[in-house]
């Protein structure tokens, strides 16, 4: 599954040599860091975990047995961590104060039906043309509206 090459590395890197790590293992990081993105959604995030992810790396090389492919041994460590934050992130949201009410609701009154498929179905009414340029109020289009960039 290695090659001579590979082996070598892993031995000095499993000795602690940090040139030998990141020939190895650096090669891995710019599709570490597209997993990342995919499961955390924010390239910042993504970046942080798979400095975490080589971190982690770096204190267990000595317990890689060699079963599986370096590569493999990454993306396990890289979506654990990835999964952690995750987790971490989704307990950190559930904690809010009560204080805290739901988000406020801009550009349409919601008023008339609070079914959450109504409220979408309402705003994308609402808002939809106006991405188009135009707008739509009860009696149909009525005039062009100019599409601001933002």
């Amino acid at each position: 599954m290695f090659t001579e090459q590979m082996s070598d590395l892993l031995e000095a890197a499993r000795k602690r040599d940090r040139e030998a790590f990141q020939r190895l293992f650096e090669p891995y990081r710019p599709e570490l860091r597209l997993h990342c993105y995919r499961m955390l959604g924010t390239i910042d995030d993504a970046e942080d975990l798979v400095q975490e992810t080589f971190l982690r790396a770096w204190r267990a090389v000595d317990r890689f047995e060699g079963r599986a492919s370096v590569r493999s041994w990454l993306y396990r460590i890289a979506t654990n961590t990835c999964l952690n934050a995750l987790a971490s992130q989704t307990a950190a949201r559930r904690f809010m104060p009560d204080a805290v009410g739901p988000p406020a609701v801009v550009a349409a009154d919601l008023s008339v039906d609070r079914r959450p498929d109504h409220r979408v179905h309402e705003l994308d009414r609402v808002l939809a043309p106006q991405k188009l340029g135009t707008h739509e109020d009860a009696d149909g289009p009525s005039r062009r509206l100019p599409i601001q960039a933002g």
